[in-house]
């Protein structure tokens, strides 16, 4: 899956422009009620971007910011296909270090977020499932910690299904 499919993938899943405010990322301090409440859209959010005006980006704009903070951020272009697009949604989802510690985790290594040759190698052990189950582990545990973000459930699994089917078409 080239950059641009996994991109167009991502943003048709991510949709609009939103201003939730109970989803701390919509508030350019990342905490829910601080600060100012400027949206997110396609998952450029104001808690990661504050300085930008959420609202007005151009689809150029957030492709530039996808490629960079997210697509290079997590390697992709050298992850195994089975698994790429499992590892960039889940970074655009949750996190560039969440996504890497999480394949850290699966493949039984130190989880530091680094992607070394060691976590690229052991990466091709990975299958679409392995991932998939992380994820919903991981969603398990921010809704118990955080069971305001519980109406985010139900979306978070069905995203996760749907890219664990695109991984085995890959």
């Amino acid at each position: 899956m080239t950059f641009e499919q996994a991109i167009d993938h991502v943003t048709d899943k991510e949709g609009g422009f939103t201003k939730d405010p109970d989803d701390s990322g919509n508030w350019t301090s990342g905490v829910i009620g601080k600060g100012i409440l400027k949206g997110t859209k396609k998952r450029i959010s104001a808690g990661s971007y504050p300085d930008l005006d959420i609202e007005k980006l151009t689809d150029a704009e957030i492709y530039t910011i996808y490629r960079r903070d997210f697509w290079n951020a997590v390697k992709a272009e050298y992850l195994p296909p089975q698994i790429r697009l499992h590892v960039l949604d889940f970074a655009v989802n949750a996190g560039q270090q969440t996504a890497r510690v999480l394949l850290q985790k699966i493949v039984e290594l130190k989880q530091d977020g680094i992607f070394g040759p060691a976590t690229l190698n052991a990466a091709s052990k990975t299958t679409p499932w392995q991932y998939a189950q992380g994820r919903i582990d991981h969603y398990n545990a921010v809704v118990i910690k955080y069971p305001v973000k519980r109406k985010y459930f139900y979306g978070w699994m069905k995203r996760n299904l749907a890219v664990t089917e695109l991984c085995f078409k890959s």
